[in-house]
């Protein structure tokens, strides 16, 4: 799936979050949105998986404007995206039934199957009966990561999925991120302040400030070449030099 922003602004009370942002998603690649807290990633995301509206601008998808595509063919694009939170909401249920709960909405013949499976990659299947709401932090955003699995998404966002979880937990999640796009190959578009995952795993990177795409291109372009005082800041360059 191709998904492309142009010129998209949101706004809420007046005050502006996202300002004519220019984004297009590499497909069958990791691409990772950076940039401090604030900036508007968990916004930007939200439009782009139709969660949300933009005030202005237009989200394409495969070449449609999303103005122009009828209820139905929505719900059928949301279907091809999956997304998790970096906060993911469990219901008061078991894990296993936490990770079913779209594909019985589906009415997916293979449930069973794809559960067990989804269950196995994030290394959970030994607490498949425990009530989601025992879980620790890391176990919920794994949980969470293997509902949206399942589901066989062309596109997974992740919004800051290993911001707070224990090492074990984040090396989890990043190896299966690999592996999805790997394996799978899913698009990835993952929103990050750990600047070393997005070293390691990007390669297209978004720099956001304030509402503002200010760079993008691959890991080398934006860690080796910032564009902007601000940018080689934010990606620690060793050596900044003012002068005239």
């Amino acid at each position: 799936m191709n998904i492309e922003a142009k010129k998209v602004c949101k706004s809420f009370n007046g005050k502006k979050v996202l300002r004519n942002i220019d984004i297009k998603i590499a497909e069958s690649r990791i691409n990772c949105v950076i940039g401090p807290n604030g900036a508007g990633k968990t916004t930007l995301f939200k439009i782009l998986t139709l969660l949300d509206r933009a005030t202005s601008g237009e989200i394409y998808f495969d070449g449609s404007p999303s103005s122009m595509i009828s209820p139905q063919e929505k719900l059928k694009l949301r279907r091809r995206i999956g997304v998790v939170m970096q906060n993911p909401f469990m219901f008061n249920t078991s894990v296993w039934n936490n990770v079913a709960y779209g594909l019985k909405f589906r009415g997916d013949g293979d449930l069973e199957k794809k559960v067990e499976e989804g269950l196995r990659m994030v290394e959970l299947s030994s607490i498949k009966d425990q009530s989601s709401l025992t879980l620790s932090s890391g176990e919920a955003q794994r949980v969470a990561l293997a509902r949206a699995i399942v589901l066989e998404p062309e596109v997974l966002f992740l919004d800051e999925p290993m911001a707070n979880l224990d090492p074990l937990s984040m090396k989890i999640i990043e190896g299966l991120t690999l592996k999805m796009h790997k394996e799978c190959d899913i698009t990835i578009v993952m929103a990050t302040h750990n600047l070393l995952q997005a070293r390691r795993f990007g390669e297209r990177l978004f720099v956001l400030r304030q509402g503002e795409i200010i760079q993008q291109g691959t890991a080398e372009d934006v860690f080796q070449y910032p564009n902007s005082s601000f940018a080689a800041e934010f990606v620690e360059v060793g050596n900044l030099f003012r002068g005239r």
